[in-house]
C-alpha cells in the first residue's frame, strides 16, 4: 500500500516495527525519546468505529462491548452490528447513540465513571481552548527566555489573553540565570511600569521560586508579598527520599505567599521518572492551604497528570494550568492540552 510504504520510509522513521497492508508500525525520533507510532487503515464507514476503538483504553472498551453484547450487538474497530448488518460505523457519536450513551470525549475513555456519566446524561463539559483567559506560568530572557516582558505581552494580548504573569526563575536556580532579590524587585517595577502603558491586557508580577533542600524559599516573605501571583517548585534533589521531597513540597505549602505548586512531581516524559512524592499528601495540604497545583502545558510535562488532576478536583483543589513558556512560541503549548 502507497501511504504504509510511504509512512514507513519517511525520514523520521528509526525503526519499522510492523508493515502491512492496512497497518504501519515504527519508532520515530524526537528531541527527547523514541516514540512509538502505528497508522492504520480502514474503510470510510468504519472510520469513526475505528477513531472510538483506538482512542478508547482497554478498559474503557471493554465496558462498552459488554454493554453491545447485552443489547445483542457485537462492536469492534470496523463498527456495531446487528447479526451481519452494520448500524453504525462512520461517526464515533453514533457508536455512543447506538449503545443508550451520550457522546464521550476521547480524553474521558478511561472507565473512571465517564460511562455511568453517559448513562445519566451527565458527562462532564470540557474545558475548550476558549475558555483560557491568561497564562501564570512564562518566563522571559530575565531568567532563561528569549523573550523580553514586553514582547510576552504583546504575543499574550494578540492570543486574546485577559492577563499574563511573568515567572521568571529564583536565584538558586543558577543554571537558569535566576534572579536575584534585587533583580526581582527592579522586575516588578519594570512590570508595573509595563502594565500602565500597555492596555488591553493585565499583566502580573510572579515568579517561580525555588523549595530549597529544607523547605524554605529562595526568597523572603517580605519580597513575595509584593508579588501578584508566587509559583513554587522543586528543581534540585528530585531524587530525594519520599518524605523529604513531600516534607518541603507540603512546608512551602505553609507559606501564605505561595498561590501555586509548579510542576508538582518533576516529571520529564521519556526522560526522566517523576519524583517518588506522596501526591494524596500534597492534595490534601493544598486543599487544607488553598494552595492551587499545576497543570503544566508542556508536553514533556503534562504535570499534574489526569489521575492526579482529578484526585485534586475531587478535593477541591483549584488547578493553574500554564504553559512554563520560554518563547512566544511557547505560548502556544496551551493549544495542545484542548480541542478549540
Amino acid at each position: 500500500n502507497q501511504i504504509i510504504q510511504a509512512f514507513t520510509r519517511a525520514p523520521f522513521v528509526e525503526e519499522v516495527i510492523a508493515a502491512g497492508p492496512t497497518k504501519g508500525s515504527v519508532i520515530i525520533t524526537t528531541d527527547t525519546c523514541p516514540v512509538h507510532v502505528d497508522v492504520r487503515l480502514v474503510p470510510q464507514e468504519s472510520f469513526g468505529a475505528a477513531a472510538q476503538y483506538f482512542t478508547g483504553s482497554k478498559q474503557h472498551n471493554v465496558r462498552l462491548r459488554e454493554i453491545a453484547i447485552k443489547a445483542n450487538l457485537k462492536l469492534n474497530e470496523y463498527g456495531l452490528f446487528k447479526a451481519d448488518r452494520m448500524i453504525a460505523g462512520p461517526t464515533e457519536e453514533e457508536i455512543y447513540q447506538k449503545l443508550g450513551l451520550d457522546y464521550i470525549d476521547p480524553v474521558l475513555r478511561e472507565d473512571r465513571g465517564e460511562i455511568e456519566a453517559a448513562k445519566a446524561h451527565s458527562v462532564p463539559e470540557l474545558i475548550r481552548l476558549k475558555d483560557i483567559k491568561g497564562d501564570l506560568h512564562v518566563h522571559t530572557n530575565a531568567s532563561d527566555g528569549d523573550c523580553d516582558i514586553s514582547e510576552i505581552a504583546q504575543a499574550a494580548k494578540k492570543i486574546g489573553y485577559k492577563y499574563i504573569c511573568i515567572t521568571d526563575h529564583s536565584h538558586s536556580s543558577a543554571i537558569a540565570n535566576g534572579l536575584s532579590a534585587k533583580r526581582l524587585a527592579q522586575q516588578i517595577r519594570q512590570i508595573h511600569k509595563l502594565g500602565e502603558q500597555l492596555k488591553g491586557i493585565t499583566i502580573l508580577a510572579g515568579t517561580e521560586v525555588d523549595i530549597l533542600a529544607d523547605g524554605s524559599l529562595d526568597f523572603d516573605d517580605k519580597l513575595l508579598a509584593e508579588l501578584d501571583f508566587v509559583i513554587a517548585s522543586i528543581h534540585s534533589g528530585l531524587r530525594s527520599p519520599r518524605e523529604k521531597v513531600t516534607a518541603r513540597t507540603l512546608n512551602a505549602m505553609d507559606n501564605p505567599y505561595v498561590n501555586c505548586i509548579a510542576h508538582p512531581t518533576g516529571r520529564l516524559i521519556g526522560r526522566r521518572e517523576p519524583m517518588d512524592i506522596d501526591i494524596a499528601a500534597v492534595v490534601k495540604h493544598a486543599a487544607q492551604t488553598h494552595t492551587a497545583l499545576e497543570v503544566n502545558a508542556n508536553p514533556w510535562r503534562l504535570d499534574l497528570k489526569d489521575t492526579h488532576c482529578k484526585m485534586a478536583i475531587e478535593a477541591g483543589v483549584k488547578l493553574a494550568i500554564g504553559t512554563d513558556a520560554h518563547n512566544i512560541a511557547g505560548l502556544g503549548l496551551m493549544k495542545g492540552e484542548f480541542r478549540p
